[in-house]
């Protein structure tokens, strides 16, 4: 944590947005108080909120205020970012069980790019939750032969099926995809990308 903060690589944190239940864990009390440290200030965030930065709307979608898993990744908190007419949905380590709960709650819509939860792995973008929001690209965020095996087969199955174009972190390198407000164009570290 002390490493995020004060070798930045040139990146500047401007706010701190934690879920309520970082404030019950060791690991998120100590992100609190650094950042406090460094002057950077705190805030929380859960499902309903929302800011908007210049001309793009963020919203959270979970978790919930209330919600505290014992199971960390299913705290993450899930935004919506809209810029013009384009859709980012970042999804962070989210598993099944917070993912089915978010598909019933009637927040998800078509959404033009996803980052895919928790890199991949077999829980992550259920059938549900891509028939909701139906991406027209998917990156799967994953190192090469990860102790994992992310990403899962079935996974990319569904995320194919489901009509998405892959991007894969260990085949492409870096993704950066960047927005007119009208479509997103893509760049990826390494020459080749498997789409």
């Amino acid at each position: 944590i002390r490493e995020l903060l004060e070798d930045s690589g040139g990146v500047s944190i401007g706010m701190l947005l934690l879920h309520p239940s970082a404030q019950k864990e060791e690991q998120g009390q100590e992100l609190i108080r650094l950042a406090k440290e460094h002057q950077i200030p705190c805030g929380l965030f859960y499902q309903g909120m929302e800011f908007q930065i210049k001309n793009m709307q963020i919203m959270c979608l979970w978790p919930k205020k209330d919600t505290d898993y014992s199971e960390k990744n299913q705290n993450s908190l899930v935004l919506r970012l809209s810029y013009g007419e384009t859709s980012l949905l970042l999804t962070g380590d989210l598993e099944k069980e917070a993912e089915e709960e978010l598909a019933a709650s009637g927040l998800l819509k078509k959404t033009d790019l996803l980052k895919v939860g928790h890199h991949g792995s077999k829980g992550a973008s259920g059938e549900k939750f891509l028939e909701q929001v139906h991406p027209d690209t998917a990156i799967l965020s994953y190192g090469k032969q990860n102790r994992y095996g992310h990403p899962a087969a079935e996974t990319v199955e569904r995320l194919t099926q489901a009509g998405a174009a892959l991007y894969r972190t260990a085949v492409s390198g870096a993704v950066t995809a960047v927005s007119d407000g009208k479509q997103w164009n893509f760049q990826t570290f390494r020459k080749y990308a498997e789409k």
